[in-house]
Parts: structure tokens; C-alpha cells; sequence
């Protein structure tokens, strides 16, 4: 499990990280993805110890996850589900974000 999550928190680092440096010209916007990255690499961080785990991180990102999970479900089923290019990829981030959120939980319990 443990490896998996890096993998995935690891993906999210560098997705997040490119949203924030195309973002970046737009102000306040950038804010959101460089949350992002922060707490994913504070949970990577924490996995690994390099840095003392605290419980609210993963909690957060868990929730963040959640939420990011109920928002792509929301929009491809609103206009993606009509193409059939699209279905493939929304599935495939819709339940890794899913797994992500769910065994960031998982940790969480544990400490």
C-alpha cells in the first residue's frame, strides 16, 4: 500500500506542480495546486520519515481527494460522457483519485 501511495502522491506532485506553473500568472489561482503539492509531499515526506506525521495532512488531502473525485464524476457526466475518447481517461483519474483518497484514509487511521 505504502508503495502505491507514493506513486500516486508522487503523480499528483507532478501534476499539481505543472497546474501551478502554468497558473501562476493568474494570481490567487495558483494557490489551489501548490496546496496541493504541499500536502502531498508532506505525506511523502511523512511515509518515508523524512518528516514527523501529523494526522491532519493526511485527513486533509483525503477530503481534497474526495472532493476532487465527486467534482470529475460531476463533469463527466455532465458533457464527457458523450464522448467516447473521454470516457477511458475520466474513468482511469476517477478511481485512482479514488484509491489515492482511500489509502491516504487508510494511513491516517493507523496513527
Amino acid at each position: 500500500m505504502k508503495i502505491i501511495l507514493t506513486i500516486l502522491c508522487g503523480l499528483m506532485v507532478l501534476f499539481a506542480g505543472g497546474c501551478t506553473v502554468l497558473a501562476g500568472a493568474a494570481g490567487p489561482v495558483a494557490l489551489i495546486p501548490a496546496g496541493v503539492v504541499v500536502l502531498n509531499v508532506l505525506v511523502l515526506g511523512a511515509m518515508h520519515g523524512f518528516a514527523d506525521p501529523r494526522k491532519w495532512v493526511f485527513l486533509t488531502l483525503a477530503i481534497l481527494d474526495g472532493l476532487a473525485v465527486i467534482l470529475l464524476a460531476i463533469a463527466w457526466l455532465s458533457f464527457g460522457m458523450t464522448d467516447s475518447q473521454l470516457n477511458g481517461l475520466a474513468v482511469l483519474l476517477i478511481s485512482a483519485l479514488a484509491v489515492k483518497g482511500a489509502m491516504t484514509y487508510a494511513v491516517a487511521r493507523r496513527m
